[in-house]
This record gives structure tokens, sequence and C-alpha cells, in this order.
């Protein structure tokens, strides 16, 4: 338990950093703090990238936004872009991903710079991965349990 605490402090401590690499597109408005209920309310969660928390309730998105911080929802999130940590329990999705995905079912992204771990992880072409079934695309071993990687 003392090393999950530890392990969410250095996450925590790290956010600022992760916010420095992520980069407004086009002046985008930002928000702190977001809410989101379903994909289209609020309309701004395509519009607002997030220097902060996300919150889903049930589901977080955002299509065409990133997250620099923490995105947790109740049953899913799906942001596009999420630097820092992404987590529900049902399933996460990301285009880009630098951090942590973490999920009880599935993680999906394109590409991870950091951790997935859930029962099954899919990637596209590159990611550290830890779960039963682990895909990675792109690799040249393409499937492996428990454990799988590619950089």
């Amino acid at each position: 338990m003392k090393i999950f605490f530890a392990a969410l402090a250095a996450c925590l401590f790290s956010l600022p950093l992760l916010a420095q690499e992520a980069q407004p597109k086009a002046e985008q408005p930002w928000d702190f703090i977001s809410f989101t209920f379903v994909p289209g309310v609020p309309q701004t969660a395509d519009v607002f990238n997030v220097y902060g928390v996300k919150v889903g309730v049930p589901v977080g998105f955002g299509s065409g936004t990133f997250v620099a911080g923490v995105e947790g929802s109740i049953f899913a999130s799906m942001s596009d872009e999420v630097y820092g940590v992404q987590a529900a329990p049902l399933f996460n999705s990301a285009k880009k991903l630098e951090g942590l995905q973490a999920s009880t079912l599935v993680n999906n992204a394109d590409t991870v710079t950091g951790l997935q771990f859930g029962i099954v992880n899919f990637a596209k072409d590159k990611s550290f991965q830890i779960g039963i079934v682990n895909i990675i695309k792109d690799s040249p071993i393409p499937f492996f349990p428990f454990v799988n990687f590619r950089f």
C-alpha cells in the first residue's frame, strides 16, 4: 500500500512537467477542472483543453483536445491526447498517451509513451503493457501475455 501512495505522489508531482510538454493548439481555450457526462454534453469538452483534472460522470471524452494532468471517469475515459494519467474501471481510449493508462478491463491507444495497465491492452505502434492480453499491432511480437513492450 505504501508503494501505491508513493507512485501516486510521484505522478502528481510530475504533472507540472507533463503540462509543459503539452502545448495548446491554435490558442484553444483551457480549463483547470472539467466535468463531462456523455459525448456532446457539455459541448465545451470538444473545445477546451484541460490543464488539471477532467472528470467523467459517467464518461470522459474530448475529440481534438487534450488533458495535461488526470482524466478519471466512472465508466470510460476517451480523450484524444493525455499527458499524465487516464483511468477508468471499464475502458480507456486515446490516440496519444504520455504517462499511465489504467483500467480494470480494456486500454486502447495508438501511441503510448509510458504504461498501460489492465486486463486487455491494445496499442498501435508503441507501448509498455502489463495485463493478461497485451497487443501491440506494429510490433515484431504483436501479442504476448502478462508483459509486452515496444519502444
